[in-house]
């Protein structure tokens, strides 16, 4: 009797065992199969539509961004991403001097009557920050305008910059580069490329203006990727920190 009890304990736990042992099989077949069913980034953009429905992002390209080789492949990025303005997606792209007739403040014309939810400048040429007074007095009067605006590697007044976008982002200058009076070459690489297809992203997905907050450094984090380093940018002569102008250290 207690070897038959012993067999029956033994029969028991083997069975209990291939049955465990079926299960984490099926649960790992599983697992591989939904991770290999995840989209990719391509797959994702395609699945998610963007459309100028609730207003276009205005891109405008201006120094060392304006290049053919650089030019063509974002717009092509782009629209594969979010779509052209001109079709019913979210990018309105403007090249700076060829859609300007070569003067900043023809932006005016641009985006007058435009439905627009955002602006990002990548090498705002001078005088950008008063095309943008500009265009806050003569469209939205004594009013904000309506919508954030992020400028990257600017070759603007740094002041004038800072009082008129949300968000202000460079690389790290030198004291002799932030006195030039010509303007800088600005390298552009992979890493400037993906910062701003990020920024392009988060104005995407919010309405209004970036909050002003304690949670900006974080924000900005996001909009730049982990793997930057930034800092607030600090005047060199007054010693102030700018609270919505960033540095990026190089790479």
């Amino acid at each position: 009797m207690k070897k038959n009890i012993s067999i029956a304990i033994i029969s028991t736990i083997a069975l209990s065992l291939m049955v465990l042992t079926a299960s984490c099989k099926n649960k790992n077949k599983n697992a591989g199969q939904v991770q290999s069913n995840l989209p990719d980034a391509e797959e994702q953009a395609e699945q998610k539509k963007y459309t100028n429905e609730n207003g276009a992002i205005c891109v405008i390209f201006g120094y060392g961004f304006n290049n053919d080789e650089f030019y063509n492949d974002a717009i092509e990025k782009l629209g594969a991403i979010y779509g052209m303005d001109e079709e019913g997606g979210l990018i309105y792209a403007l090249r700076y001097p060829d859609d300007f007739k070569s003067k900043i403040d023809n932006l005016y014309e641009k985006v007058d009557k435009k439905n627009l939810r955002g602006m990002i400048f990548l090498g705002a040429p001078e005088n950008t920050y008063l095309t943008l007074y500009k265009i806050k007095e003569t469209i939205y009067g004594d009013a904000d305008i309506p919508y954030s605006i992020f400028s990257f590697f600017p070759q603007d007044d740094t002041l004038g910059q800072e009082s008129i976008c949300d968000l202000v982002v460079e690389y790290d200058r030198s004291a002799a580069e932030e006195a030039a009076t010509t303007e800088i070459e600005v390298p552009i690489d992979d890493n400037a490329e993906k910062v701003v297809i990020s920024a392009i992203e988060y104005m995407a997905n919010i309405i209004g203006h970036m909050k002003m907050d304690g949670n900006l450094h974080e924000r900005v984090q996001t909009i730049v990727g982990p793997n930057n380093r930034i800092h607030r940018y600090t005047d060199r002569d007054s010693g102030i920190q700018a609270l919505n102008h960033y540095v990026m250290e190089k790479r």
